[in-house]
């Protein structure tokens, strides 16, 4: 085997020899001594090794510069997202407001239907004693009542819904999507 190392060695450098008159500098080395090999592989090697960090760092530099125009993307695409969002939930909730109807219930039987977004005034009169429903810009409250505690004044009901109820008057008021059969008796 070391024959034939040896005659690729020097059919190599006849090659070289060919291709120009002076021989590889490897060559050149085994002719002096020991040395001076040494330093010029340690001089070949240490020139591998100080291009190799320079290439990693251009290939880092190019990976950090696309990692972070990616991350730009994504954010924009989130807040692209975000903003839709947010439109369609405020579309939703103001055609969903525009239909509202509101029932009113005295002593567990209809009494009437309002709708919600046209601002009226509906005065209630029971047996007990009067109400007044004020419907203003979307909400609904009772301005006036003669009921002993007032509770019911302080009730509205509006697009997210609500409940408005006077007990000593037997008036209750809501939302047509909470008004339920089971609420009248």
């Amino acid at each position: 085997m070391r024959k034939t190392l040896d005659d690729n060695r020097k059919s190599q450098w006849l090659i070289d020899k060919s291709v120009g008159d002076n021989p590889p500098p490897e060559r050149l080395a085994s002719k002096n001594t020991g040395g001076n090999v040494k330093r010029k592989r340690m001089a070949k090697a240490n020139a591998n090794a100080t291009e190799t960090p320079k290439r990693l760092s251009a290939q880092k530099a190019n990976t950090n510069a696309k990692h972070q125009r990616l991350i730009q993307k994504k954010d924009w695409l989130c807040l692209g997202a975000l903003c839709i969002l947010a439109v369609t939930l405020l579309v939703v909730r103001r055609v969903s407001a525009k239909g509202l109807l509101l029932v009113v219930w005295v002593d567990h039987a209809v009494y009437t239907t309002m709708d919600l977004q046209k601002d009226q005034t509906l005065v209630i009169q029971t047996p007990e004693g009067r109400n007044t429903l004020l419907i203003e810009n979307g909400v609904a409250r009772v301005a006036e009542s003669d009921c002993p505690r007032r509770v019911c004044q302080n009730q509205r009901i509006d697009a997210r819904g609500g409940v408005i109820c006077c007990a000593p008057h037997g008036v209750l008021i809501v939302p047509k999507t909470a008004a339920l059969d089971g609420v009248s008796g």
